[in-house]
């Protein structure tokens, strides 16, 4: 058996670029042409190895393939609170990985976050229009304790990751270089999405309301900013922090509760916890209770 394979395999590289084209073309795609000689998906890289050395793009030889699958794509709308709130939680919380160095190719989009969250997954699974899976894993510390149960959204569907990259979103690490959309997005989703990853919503020690967060991204920083400003009219400035090089953005008082409210009030999608966290400040009792009135 492996030996009929091999010899199905060489004949298949050994092919004249005509001979290729000529048996290549007696199939709809290249799943089918490996399907009919036996070979695995796999196999498929090595037809598209072929492919590449004769100087020619897959599309060209079977466009009837390419346009049943840009039909079947579906399209990730930024402008779509759900897909642009998918985002902001996959830049703070997620990653795209790829195989082999190409993460269009082989890959898979992630978000990981802790368990007791995980409803808000359970709904992303369900209104996005690709297949996700979850996993829960629990993870240990470097001192092999318990340090929490996490759950993970997955998706492999290339064309996600591809429009997905499109808009910039970065491979691999990203803590440093990652930023919004380089295309138009809905902001409100995006940043309610980021915050729910990487932000903190609450009261401190002394009942004062804040919104807060911190990045070590200078874009990231940028376009907070000015989302902050474009919300309230006021533009925070805080330094960065000289031990880690981060920015620590936090909202107090009045303007910690306007914003808060502009984010989650009548959000079509959020994590629960951070949901009932901004409710918690927006409900007014934090001034009369705190030991000083806000100016």
């Amino acid at each position: 058996m492996r030996e009929a394979y091999k010899i199905v395999r060489d004949t298949i590289v050994a092919m004249t670029g005509d001979e290729f084209l000529t048996t290549a073309k007696r199939f709809p795609s290249r799943a089918a042409m490996a399907r009919s000689f036996g070979l695995g998906r796999t196999d498929i890289r090595m037809i598209n190895r072929k492919i590449s050395g004769l100087g020619l793009e897959a599309d060209e030889i079977w466009p009837a393939a390419r346009d049943r699958r840009r039909e079947s794509i579906a399209r990730f709308d930024l402008m779509n609170e759900t897909h642009a709130y998918f985002y902001g939680l996959a830049l703070a919380d997620g990653s795209i990985r790829g195989r082999n160095g190409d993460a269009r190719l082989s890959g898979a989009v992630s978000i990981e976050i802790k368990q007791a969250d995980r409803e808000v997954l359970d709904i992303l699974r369900e209104r996005l229009p690709w297949q996700f899976r979850i996993t829960d894993r629990t993870r240990p510390s470097p001192f092999n304790l318990v340090h929490g149960t996490f759950s993970a959204l997955v998706c492999h569907a290339f064309d996600l990751r591809g429009q997905m990259m499109d808009a910039g979103f970065p491979v691999g690490k990203k803590s440093r270089i990652c930023a919004p959309p380089k295309s138009d997005y809905d902001a409100k989703a995006f940043w309610r999405g980021f915050l729910d990853g990487d932000g903190s919503i609450g009261f401190t020690a002394t009942g004062i309301p804040f919104v807060s967060l911190v990045t070590v991204s200078e874009s990231i920083f940028t376009s907070y900013c000015n989302f902050i400003e474009s919300v309230l009219g006021w533009r925070p400035a805080p330094s960065r922090n000289t031990r880690d090089n981060a920015w620590n953005i936090t909202l107090y008082r009045g303007k910690a509760v306007r914003f808060a409210e502009f984010l989650y009030s009548g959000a079509v999608i959020s994590m629960r916890r951070k949901a009932e966290a901004a409710a918690a400040i927006m409900a007014g009792d934090w001034e009369k209770n705190a030991p000083w009135r806000r100016k």
